[in-house]
């Protein structure tokens, strides 16, 4: 809002299912402390949130549960591909980064944090539509001991990250 206007801020949700031939919806919008709201719950949601105050302004006039128009596909499109595109980056890298943690969790032993690790990358790559990747952990946490295995003398070490195992010193 420019200095000295009187204008309330607006906010807007688009709603719009990927596997759906629908067009993307205006499903909540208002101003004033209803658009904070709405910014306030897209983030409690990790929903993405784009400013364009040109678009807001056209798509503000709709009614509730309209789809977009024909002549604004193109502009619409091209927003969601962008969150689209920044949101599946930050999960791929999330996943990635929680499966990492597993396997180094996994060789300190610790393997219960391990596995609820490796199925928080398995649950994201589901949510992103990577079966190869599901299939791998799903293979992966079928075969991983639920505890520490009777017998596995190095798992204590292994967890506190010395790596080296038990060294006999002779004494």
């Amino acid at each position: 809002m420019a200095p000295g206007s009187t204008e309330a801020r607006k906010a807007l949700a688009l709603k719009h299912e990927m596997d759906s031939e629908r067009a993307p919806s205006v499903v909540a919008k208002g101003a004033g402390m209803v658009a904070d709201e709405i910014l306030r719950l897209a983030r409690e949601h990790n929903i993405p949130i784009r400013q364009d105050r040109n678009l807001i302004e056209i798509l503000y006039r709709m009614d509730l549960e309209s789809q977009i128009p024909p002549e604004l596909y193109l502009v619409v499109a091209e927003m969601l591909a962008f969150l689209y595109l920044s949101t599946h980056q930050y999960q791929e890298e999330t996943a990635q980064a929680f499966g990492n943690l597993g396997t180094v969790l996994y060789t300190r032993g610790d393997y219960e944090t391990a596995r609820r690790h490796w199925e928080t990358a398995r649950n994201l790559y589901n949510k992103m539509g990577q079966a190869d990747k599901v299939s791998q952990l799903d293979l992966l946490l079928d075969h991983l001991p639920k505890q520490k295995p009777a017998g596995d003398e190095n798992a204590e070490d292994k967890k506190s990250g010395s790596g080296f195992g038990k060294v006999n010193t002779g004494s």
